[in-house]
C-alpha cells in the first residue's frame, strides 16, 4: 500500500461515515446530547516503516452540505514520535508511560501526563490542568512509539509534556498509525471494523459532541497545533477552515484567504505578486491584513548571543512582511487593481496583524524593540492569544 492508498482510503471510510451520520442527524433518527462538529482536515505523513494520518478541525454539519475531509501534501519525517510529541529527535534515555515501541495500542478517553510535568505545569501556571489519567512518577514523556510499533489508534487522547522552559500540550482527535507492510484491502477491512465498533460505543471517530463550545474546540485544536514542529501552512489550513470564526475573533466581518495582488506600479526591489494570508474585512468595508508565521520554534530564546537564531528574528521578518504589503497600496495603480479586481480597499488607518510562536516563545519585549521603528499599524500576537479570543467568543 502506498500513502495515496492509503489517504484515500481514510478518507472513503470516514466521508461514508460522516454522511451517515449528518442525514440521520437533521431527520433526528440519530441524537446527541450536546451539537455535534466533525474533524474536516486530514494530516498525512510517512516514516520509513509507518503511515500515520491524523484527523483535526471542527466544522458544523450543514444539512444541505455534504461533509468533506481536506488534506495537503504528505510530510517526510523521521520517526512517529516527533509527529506525536512535536519534537525532532528524543534522546535516547526517554522514559515513556506508555511504550509502544515494540507492540499496539488502541487508546481512547485519556490524558497521559507525568507527575513530574503535572507538578511543574501547576506550578508556572498556578492551575492544574489535568484532573484524571495515566500517571507514572519517573516518566519523561508521555508516549514512545518506535520501529517495530504495530497498528494503533489513538482517539480524543491528551498529552502533557514539558521541556526546559516550555510546556507543550497535544489534543489528538484521532491518529492512526500503520505498517507500510500491510495490504491495502486488509488496512481497509480493518479501518472499516474499527469504526463500526466504535459507532457501537457510541463514541464515533471524527465526531466532537463534548459540552464545549464549537469556538472553545477550536482554540483547544489551535493551541494544540502551535505547539508542535509543523509548518505554518498547516496553521493556515486549519485557520483557513474556520474563516468566520477567525475573522469575528479579531473583530472583521470576514477574512479572504491567499489573495494575489499583482504590482501594477512596482520598484526594481519589488515584487511581482503578493499573496497575503489574510485580507480582513472590517465594519466599514475597508480592509486589513493579517500574516502567520510558525507557532513552534523549536528553540530556546536566548538573548545577546550572535549567530543564534531568535524570537526577534522571527518577527522582524514578518514586520517586513507586512510593510511590504503595506507598500503595495501605496501605488494608485496598486489600489485600483485590488479595487476592480477584489473589491479591497483601504485608507490610511489600514491595521497590519502578525501571528507568531507560542505561549512560551513569545516575548513581548522583544516584540516592542521591534515595533520601536515602525509606525502603530503593526501589531504582533501569538497563536495562544489568538486561541483566547477565540475561545471567548459568544
Amino acid at each position: 500500500m502506498d500513502s495515496k492508498e492509503f489517504e484515500n482510503e481514510i478518507k472513503k471510510s470516514l466521508i461514508q461515515s460522516y454522511e451517515f451520520i449528518r442525514e440521520r442527524y437533521f431527520n433526528k433518527s440519530i441524537k446527541f446530547p450536546n451539537k455535534p462538529t466533525y474533524n474536516s482536515q486530514l494530516r498525512i505523513a510517512e516514516t520509513r516503516e509507518h503511515f500515520i494520518a491524523e484527523i483535526l478541525g471542527n466544522k458544523d454539519f450543514k444539512i444541505d452540505k455534504v461533509a468533506k475531509l481536506t488534506t495537503r501534501a504528505v510530510e517526510k519525517i523521521t520517526d512517529i514520535n516527533s509527529f506525536i510529541l512535536g519534537v525532532n529527535k528524543l534522546s535516547k534515555n526517554e522514559v515513556a508511560i506508555l511504550d509502544i515501541s515494540k507492540s499496539k495500542c488502541d487508546i481512547g478517553g485519556i490524558f497521559i501526563a507525568s507527575s513530574r510535568d503535572i507538578s511543574e505545569t501547576k506550578n508556572r501556571l498556578g492551575i492544574r490542568i489535568v484532573n484524571d489519567g495515566i500517571l507514572k512518577e519517573s516518566a519523561t514523556v508521555p508516549i514512545l512509539f518506535g520501529k517495530e510499533s504495530n497498528n494503533s489508534f489513538l482517539h480524543q487522547v491528551e498529552l502533557l509534556r514539558t521541556k526546559g522552559s516550555n510546556i507543550f500540550y497535544r489534543h489528538i482527535s484521532f491518529i492512526i498509525i500503520v505498517r507500510k507492510s500491510i495490504q491495502k484491502i486488509d488496512f481497509s477491512n480493518q479501518f472499516k471494523e474499527y469504526l463500526e465498533k466504535k459507532w457501537e460505543k457510541s463514541v464515533p471517530i471524527g465526531i466532537d459532541y463534548s459540552v464545549d463550545t464549537i469556538n472553545v474546540r477550536m482554540a483547544r485544536s489551535l493551541i494544540s497545533l502551535s505547539e508542535q514542529n509543523i509548518t505554518e501552512r498547516i496553521l493556515d489550513k486549519f485557520i483557513g477552515q474556520h474563516s468566520k470564526m477567525f475573522s469575528k475573533s479579531m473583530g472583521y466581518k470576514k477574512a479572504l484567504p491567499q489573495i494575489g495582488l499583482k504590482w501594477l506600479n512596482r520598484e526594481d526591489d519589488d515584487p511581482e505578486l503578493s499573496i497575503p494570508d489574510y485580507l480582513m474585512e472590517s465594519e466599514d468595508g475597508t480592509y486589513h491584513i493579517v500574516d502567520l508565521k510558525k507557532g513552534f520554534l523549536g528553540r530556546k530564546i536566548v538573548k545577546g548571543k550572535i549567530g543564534r537564531e531568535r524570537f526577534i528574528d522571527y518577527v522582524a521578518e514578518l514586520v517586513a512582511q507586512l510593510t511590504n504589503y503595506e507598500r503595495y497600496f501605496d501605488k494608485k495603480e496598486n489600489l485600483e487593481f485590488a479595487k476592480s479586481n477584489f473589491g479591497i480597499e483601504v485608507n490610511n488607518e489600514i491595521k497590519l496583524i502578525g501571528v507568531v510562536g507560542g505561549y512560551y516563545e513569545y516575548d513581548e519585549k522583544a516584540v516592542s524593540k521591534v515595533l520601536r521603528q515602525y509606525n502603530k499599524r503593526i501589531s504582533i500576537i501569538s497563536y495562544f492569544d489568538l486561541a483566547s479570543l477565540i475561545k471567548k467568543l459568544k
